[in-house]
């Protein structure tokens, strides 16, 4: 999917097998979702979600041949209850990077985009891999859900414009950079 539907004209693609995972969609029109946040997600990436078949942990990998083992990676996780739970069915999970807790326990709201970011670059494990878990909390009666995820990388320009102490410079190729988690279910 490409801008019209994505204002920042972001390409949004599915991440390997979902047959692995539930889908989870809504029939709820565009204004209907509650909160729309600063990322403006296209309203087809947040009605669509996916969820463990076997309401365990889900866990996305990509591996150093896909990546640069200096490079750090910032996320981005774009979250969203698409169901009416029962008064019986609860949803906490936990956000593992690496094997390490990076947010968490988190209960998505209905309806309610929740975006979290991470400030501080990742780099791969010494395994080559880089690893997001979303892991049930003792608590919850159902697995985590994902709807869409952003991957970032911060690559220094080769050459400089502009004289490091006058600003931030930021390189984004837009080939590598987005490894971007969504599912549509027709």
């Amino acid at each position: 999917m490409r801008y019209k539907d994505d204002v920042y004209d972001r390409l949004w693609s599915a991440y390997g097998d979902s047959n692995i995972w539930k889908p989870l969609g809504t029939n709820v029109s565009d204004g209907q979702f509650i909160n729309k946040n600063k990322y403006q997600l296209p309203f087809t990436v947040m009605r669509t979600a996916y969820t463990d078949n076997n309401e365990s942990d889900m866990i996305l990998t990509w591996h150093q041949h896909q990546l640069n083992s200096t490079s750090e990676y910032f996320l981005v996780i774009h979250l969203s209850e698409l169901e009416r739970l029962q008064k019986s069915q609860f949803r906490e999970f936990d956000i593992y990077v690496n094997e390490n807790l990076w947010y968490g326990p988190l209960v998505p709201s209905y309806l309610e985009t929740i975006s979290i970011f991470s400030t501080n670059g990742t780099k791969v494990d010494s395994e080559g891999k880089f690893q997001v878990s979303f892991n049930p909390t003792k608590n919850s009666t159902l697995a985590p859900l994902i709807n869409a995820m952003e991957i970032y990388i911060l690559k220094e320009l080769s050459l400089q414009e502009t004289n490091q102490t006058q600003g931030t410079y930021m390189y984004v190729d837009l080939r590598n950079l987005f490894l971007v988690l969504n599912f549509l279910i027709s």
